[in-house]
């Protein structure tokens, strides 16, 4: 099976100080930023790997990082028998 690893930076997420104690994002929406990705990758014929899919923090920015698998649709020719 084909794999990638991906590095997703989301662009809009950034944490910014409330005080000097604690660092906040802008609110966004989980699951909208995995389907700009799954876009993404599916332009080249990869998915995501759903049990591969880690958040992280750097420079106060979120990425999102993980695996993609190859996405071969299975081809089948089916064969009718009646008797």
């Amino acid at each position: 099976m084909e794999a990638k690893i991906f590095s997703y930076r989301a662009g809009d997420v950034v944490l910014q100080p409330i005080n000097e104690n604690i660092k906040i994002s802008n609110s966004f929406n989980r699951k909208e930023l995995l389907n700009d990705l799954k876009e993404i990758l599916k332009e080249q014929n990869f998915k995501i790997d759903p049990g591969s899919v880690e958040y992280k923090i750097v420079d106060d920015q979120l990425f999102i990082s993980g695996m993609a698998i190859a996405d071969n649709e299975q081809k089948s020719i089916g064969f009718m028998t009646g008797r």
